[in-house]
């Protein structure tokens, strides 16, 4: 049985696994708080997996604040999905302009890292950072 690289198996994990992306993009996001995986965020998740499958064509998420819905969708949701399909495209729209602006640097942020093109932009690769567009607004 031939060995298998954990570089490799981290990058598939990456493609294929939203919750163990979720917790890289975290750890590269950093903030105050220690990332604590609980229910609401598989339940996020799930309903993430739902428009995916074509199950569910809309979705509110109505949790107090401070329990990621802004991370875990406005950023490292439209990364991950823009690493599969690089045509699709998002709105994500937000009460303010900073706002709006700190969500698309943190998602573009996570599209540059090194884990991520490894992982979900390997034919982008040789492009390199620039040839990601946002654009935010409020």
């Amino acid at each position: 049985m031939a060995d298998v690289d954990t570089d490799d198996a981290i990058s598939a994990l990456l493609r294929l696994d939203f919750g163990f992306f979720l917790r890289f993009v975290f750890r590269e996001l950093g903030g105050e708080d220690q990332y604590q995986h609980n229910w609401h965020i598989d339940a996020m998740i799930r309903q993430l997996e739902r428009i995916e499958e074509g199950d569910n064509t809309r979705l509110a998420i109505t949790i107090p604040p401070r329990h990621l819905k802004s991370r875990t969708v406005t950023v490292a949701y439209t990364a991950w999905r823009l690493g599969h399909d690089p045509s699709l495209s998002f709105l994500c729209i937000s009460y303010g302009q900073d706002l709006a602006e700190d969500h698309a640097s943190d998602c573009l942020k996570i599209m540059q890292s090194s884990w991520y093109r490894r992982a979900l932009a390997p034919s982008r690769n040789e492009q390199g950072p620039k040839s990601i567009g946002f654009q935010a607004s409020c």
